[in-house]
């Protein structure tokens, strides 16, 4: 089961800045929006998770461990993927194809926003400020992927400013 994405409520709780939910609540809800628009459809890759794995674990992969492999995968569109899924197959785009980043990339983006502003989990951050397997992406595609690396850098770099300040704070009573 997905979890819901994350509220202004949920964000405060978390011991955010109430000043800056109002605009991460805004780019949240519009990247979804947008991931949702333009990865609407992709077909499904020859590289599926298990066949990634393969790569990585044996190195060489035959046609027919391929099929074998691809059959384990029984996911026919990128909102099928389970966040166990997202979370068991994280070395997935260091072993897969244009073709596959398309299909899989908007599962593990929405998978972030879901555990949204937490930048614990980063696989897709660091898949999508990479960029390396984008030749088939369309400029809105790419658009939306810098845009969610840019949002991940934002909060990454307010987490380090509040792990200071807490540190700076928790100093001074000592």
């Amino acid at each position: 089961m997905q979890t819901p994405y994350p509220t202004a409520e949920l964000y405060q709780n978390r011991g955010y800045d109430p000043a800056s939910i109002p605009a991460w609540s805004h780019k949240v809800s519009d990247l979804v929006s947008r991931i949702k628009k333009e990865f609407e459809n992709p077909q499904r890759p020859l590289v599926t998770f298990h066949v990634a794995r393969a790569y990585d674990d044996e190195w060489v992969v035959s046609n027919d461990r391929g099929y074998e492999l691809r059959a384990l995968d029984t996911e026919l569109h990128w909102q099928d993927i389970s966040d166990s899924s997202i979370e068991t197959f994280s070395e997935y785009f260091t072993f897969s194809d244009s073709d596959g980043w398309k299909f899989y990339i908007p599962a593990f983006m929405l998978h972030s926003i879901r555990c949204f502003p937490s930048t614990s989990y980063d696989v897709a951050y660091v898949a999508c400020h990479s960029l390396r397997s984008v030749e088939t992406f369309t400029e809105d595609q790419i658009t939306v992927l810098k845009d969610f690396a840019a949002l991940w850098k934002q909060v990454e770099q307010e987490e380090e400013g509040r792990s200071w300040k807490e540190f700076a704070d928790n100093q001074s009573t000592l």
